[in-house]
Protein backbone atom coordinates (compact mmCIF):
# COMPACT_ATOMS: atom_id res chain seq x y z
CA UNK A 1 0.00 0.00 0.00
CA UNK A 2 1.39 2.95 -1.16
CA UNK A 3 1.72 6.55 1.52
CA UNK A 4 1.66 9.49 0.12
CA UNK A 5 2.56 12.78 1.73
CA UNK A 6 6.28 15.00 2.06
CA UNK A 7 9.41 13.24 2.41
CA UNK A 8 9.87 14.72 6.20
CA UNK A 9 6.27 13.69 7.24
CA UNK A 10 6.98 9.78 5.64
CA UNK A 11 10.33 9.89 7.49
CA UNK A 12 8.61 10.36 10.63
CA UNK A 13 5.98 7.72 9.84
CA UNK A 14 8.93 5.58 9.29
CA UNK A 15 10.28 5.97 12.66
CA UNK A 16 6.50 5.50 14.24
CA UNK A 17 5.89 2.31 12.67
CA UNK A 18 2.53 3.60 10.80
CA UNK A 19 4.68 3.06 7.53
CA UNK A 20 7.22 -0.12 6.83
CA UNK A 21 9.78 0.94 4.25
CA UNK A 22 11.10 4.23 2.82
CA UNK A 23 12.77 4.64 -0.35
CA UNK A 24 15.43 7.91 -0.97
CA UNK A 25 16.84 7.11 2.67
CA UNK A 26 20.42 8.65 2.87
CA UNK A 27 22.60 6.68 5.34
CA UNK A 28 23.38 8.38 8.54
CA UNK A 29 24.99 6.95 11.46
CA UNK A 30 21.85 8.32 13.69
CA UNK A 31 19.24 6.98 11.97
CA UNK A 32 20.54 3.49 12.61
CA UNK A 33 19.51 3.80 15.88
CA UNK A 34 15.66 4.74 14.28
CA UNK A 35 15.47 2.67 11.27
CA UNK A 36 17.43 -0.23 9.26
CA UNK A 37 19.14 0.24 6.06
CA UNK A 38 19.89 -2.39 3.33
CA UNK A 39 23.41 -3.82 2.33
CA UNK A 40 22.97 -1.81 -1.01
CA UNK A 41 21.75 1.34 -1.91
CA UNK A 42 19.03 2.57 -4.96
CA UNK A 43 21.94 4.13 -5.91
CA UNK A 44 23.34 7.92 -5.62
CA UNK A 45 22.06 11.56 -5.74
CA UNK A 46 23.87 14.68 -6.05
CA UNK A 47 22.40 17.75 -4.07
CA UNK A 48 22.43 21.17 -5.76
CA UNK A 49 21.52 24.89 -4.80
CA UNK A 50 18.85 25.96 -6.73
CA UNK A 51 17.72 29.50 -7.52
CA UNK A 52 15.13 31.39 -9.03
CA UNK A 53 15.52 31.74 -12.82
CA UNK A 54 14.40 35.32 -12.29
CA UNK A 55 16.60 35.76 -9.39
CA UNK A 56 19.36 38.68 -10.14
CA UNK A 57 20.84 38.95 -6.70
CA UNK A 58 22.65 35.47 -6.01
CA UNK A 59 25.38 34.76 -8.23
CA UNK A 60 27.06 31.36 -9.28
CA UNK A 61 30.34 33.08 -9.27
CA UNK A 62 30.27 34.94 -6.33
CA UNK A 63 28.85 32.44 -3.71
CA UNK A 64 28.83 35.85 -0.63
CA UNK A 65 25.75 36.81 -1.77
CA UNK A 66 24.20 34.27 -0.51
CA UNK A 67 24.68 36.00 2.92
CA UNK A 68 21.61 36.37 4.43
CA UNK A 69 19.87 34.91 2.50
CA UNK A 70 17.11 32.36 2.67
CA UNK A 71 17.86 28.78 1.57
CA UNK A 72 15.14 26.00 2.13
CA UNK A 73 15.96 22.39 3.02
CA UNK A 74 13.95 19.43 3.52
CA UNK A 75 13.30 18.72 7.52
CA UNK A 76 15.17 15.51 8.90
CA UNK A 77 17.26 15.28 5.57
CA UNK A 78 20.90 15.08 5.03
CA UNK A 79 20.68 18.43 2.80
CA UNK A 80 21.05 20.85 5.67
CA UNK A 81 24.62 18.99 6.74
CA UNK A 82 25.72 19.44 3.35
CA UNK A 83 24.18 22.82 2.92
CA UNK A 84 25.95 23.66 6.75
CA UNK A 85 29.29 22.07 5.43
CA UNK A 86 29.45 23.51 1.74
CA UNK A 87 28.49 26.97 3.36
CA UNK A 88 31.40 27.10 6.12
CA UNK A 89 34.03 26.38 3.65
CA UNK A 90 32.71 29.43 1.95
CA UNK A 91 32.46 31.61 4.59
CA UNK A 92 28.46 31.98 3.64
CA UNK A 93 26.03 32.76 6.58
CA UNK A 94 22.47 32.65 5.59
CA UNK A 95 19.02 31.49 6.80
CA UNK A 96 18.63 28.12 7.00
CA UNK A 97 14.74 27.36 6.54
CA UNK A 98 13.70 23.87 7.18
CA UNK A 99 10.51 22.84 5.19
CA UNK A 100 8.31 19.79 5.85
CA UNK A 101 6.41 20.41 2.58
CA UNK A 102 6.34 19.08 -0.64
CA UNK A 103 8.92 19.44 -3.51
CA UNK A 104 6.17 21.45 -5.55
CA UNK A 105 5.38 24.01 -2.74
CA UNK A 106 8.94 24.48 -1.68
CA UNK A 107 9.70 25.14 -5.91
CA UNK A 108 6.62 27.09 -5.59
CA UNK A 109 8.50 29.17 -2.18
CA UNK A 110 11.52 29.72 -4.37
CA UNK A 111 9.04 31.11 -7.33
CA UNK A 112 7.30 33.58 -5.66
CA UNK A 113 10.46 34.77 -3.06
CA UNK A 114 10.07 33.01 0.02
CA UNK A 115 12.78 31.67 -0.06
CA UNK A 116 16.03 32.95 -2.37
CA UNK A 117 17.47 29.23 -2.41
CA UNK A 118 16.14 25.75 -2.34
CA UNK A 119 18.65 22.65 -1.86
CA UNK A 120 17.63 19.18 -3.54
CA UNK A 121 18.84 16.79 -5.78
CA UNK A 122 19.36 17.42 -9.59
CA UNK A 123 16.54 15.32 -10.75
CA UNK A 124 13.09 17.43 -8.78
CA UNK A 125 13.81 21.15 -10.20
CA UNK A 126 11.73 22.58 -13.20
CA UNK A 127 14.08 24.97 -15.41
CA UNK A 128 11.46 27.21 -14.98
CA UNK A 129 11.07 27.15 -11.81
CA UNK A 130 14.43 26.43 -10.69
CA UNK A 131 17.95 26.37 -12.18
CA UNK A 132 21.02 25.29 -10.15
CA UNK A 133 23.71 27.25 -9.08
CA UNK A 134 25.99 24.95 -7.39
CA UNK A 135 26.87 20.93 -6.79
CA UNK A 136 26.79 20.70 -2.86
CA UNK A 137 27.10 17.04 -2.54
CA UNK A 138 26.28 13.92 -3.12
CA UNK A 139 25.06 10.40 -1.04
CA UNK A 140 23.67 7.04 -1.52
CA UNK A 141 19.99 6.55 -0.84
CA UNK A 142 18.40 3.50 0.42
CA UNK A 143 15.14 1.66 0.61
CA UNK A 144 14.71 1.92 4.78
CA UNK A 145 12.78 -0.47 6.88
CA UNK A 146 11.46 0.52 10.11
CA UNK A 147 13.06 -1.13 13.10
CA UNK A 148 10.28 -3.63 14.26
CA UNK A 149 10.08 -5.48 10.37
CA UNK A 150 13.76 -7.16 10.13
CA UNK A 151 11.99 -9.60 8.24
CA UNK A 152 11.09 -6.86 5.08
CA UNK A 153 14.67 -6.17 5.96
CA UNK A 154 16.00 -9.71 5.07
CA UNK A 155 13.69 -9.66 1.99
CA UNK A 156 14.48 -6.62 0.60
CA UNK A 157 18.55 -7.29 1.03
CA UNK A 158 17.88 -11.12 -1.10
CA UNK A 159 15.98 -9.08 -3.45
CA UNK A 160 18.22 -6.25 -4.22
CA UNK A 161 20.99 -8.91 -4.01
CA UNK A 162 19.38 -10.89 -6.81
CA UNK A 163 18.75 -7.88 -8.98
CA UNK A 164 22.23 -6.60 -9.12
CA UNK A 165 23.66 -10.20 -9.95
CA UNK A 166 21.12 -10.15 -12.83
CA UNK A 167 22.06 -6.56 -14.12
CA UNK A 168 24.99 -4.69 -12.66
CA UNK A 169 23.81 -1.64 -13.86
CA UNK A 170 20.04 -1.76 -12.77
CA UNK A 171 20.09 1.21 -10.20
CA UNK A 172 21.73 3.79 -13.28
CA UNK A 173 19.24 2.45 -15.71
CA UNK A 174 16.16 3.25 -13.19
CA UNK A 175 17.42 6.65 -12.36
CA UNK A 176 17.85 7.39 -16.46
CA UNK A 177 14.79 6.20 -16.89
CA UNK A 178 12.39 8.10 -14.44
CA UNK A 179 14.62 10.32 -13.20
CA UNK A 180 16.22 12.41 -15.52
CA UNK A 181 13.52 11.85 -17.83
CA UNK A 182 10.22 12.00 -16.37
CA UNK A 183 11.01 13.85 -13.01
CA UNK A 184 9.79 12.81 -9.32
CA UNK A 185 6.71 11.47 -10.16
CA UNK A 186 7.33 8.68 -11.87
CA UNK A 187 6.00 5.37 -11.44
CA UNK A 188 8.21 1.82 -11.13
CA UNK A 189 6.32 -0.98 -13.61
CA UNK A 190 5.19 -4.03 -11.70
CA UNK A 191 8.07 -6.19 -13.25
CA UNK A 192 10.09 -3.21 -12.32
Amino acid sequence: EYVNGSWSELLTMLEKGEIDLLSDVSFTKERTQKMLFPSLPMGTEEYYLFISPDNQEISSTKYSTLTGKKVGVNKGSIQKGLYDTWAKANKIRSEIVELTCSEDESLRMLENGSLDAYVTVDSFANPTQAIPLIKIGSSDFFFAVNKNRPDLLSDLNYGMNKIQDENRYYNQQMFGKYFTKAGANAFLSTEE
